[in-house]
């Protein structure tokens, strides 16, 4: 497209004509003027500058929101319970040693868990998960699972259920037994 020829013309008027031609279409078209700039300010009269504000006083600092008690992985003993929230707990009893199916030692914790709440839960190996630490490097013992008797079944509403659990041969001192519960978002150490 050509154009032939722009026009844009400025006057004291209201309006300006621009004119657009081409071989195909000529159009005018009628734009308002820019609005004039406007007026500077008039200059103040000199009077005295009044003093800046003060700056405000640093607010005394607001007291801390209280901290979330953190969880502890510190061992609950055992034979106590560890509260699980909504009236949950889990308990461990204290380790025993005595000789497995395979004429080898084993130790065996009792876990018991309570359901505080108004529905039923069932339990089963997939629902609650076990680990036995032992000694000063806190070595993972292996779980003697013929020698278990794990927690299976409906934990009714406001009962407990209880279960065995066996690890492989006689645990050294110190021993921590953890629990994980799933249903119930919850992990408790238990040590004595």
């Amino acid at each position: 497209m050509l154009l032939t020829g722009i026009g844009i013309g400025a006057s004291n008027s209201t309006t300006t004509t621009t004119t657009v031609a081409s071989p195909e279409v000529t159009k005018t078209v009628e734009v308002p003027a820019a609005a004039p700039p406007p007026a500077a300010p008039a200059p103040a009269a000199t009077a005295p500058a009044a003093p800046a504000p003060a700056a405000p006083a640093p607010a005394a600092p607001a007291a801390p929101a209280p901290a979330p008690t953190p969880k502890s992985d510190a061992p609950v003993p055992f034979g106590g319970q560890f509260d699980a929230g909504n009236g949950n707990w889990i308990s461990v009893s204290a380790p025993t040693t005595k000789t497995g199916l395979f004429d080898k030692p084993v130790t065996l914790v009792e876990i018991t868990l309570h359901n505080g709440s108004g529905t039923a839960m069932e339990v089963d190996s997939f629902t609650i998960f076990t680990e036995a630490n032992q000694g000063a490097n806190g070595k993972t013992a292996d779980w003697a699972i013929l020698d278990s008797t794990p927690i299976d079944g409906a934990a009714l509403p406001g009962k407990s259920v209880t279960g065995e659990y066996a690890f492989e041969g006689k645990l050294d001192n110190p021993v921590t037994i953890q629990v994980k519960v799933r249903a119930w978002d919850a992990t408790a150490y238990f040590g004595g």
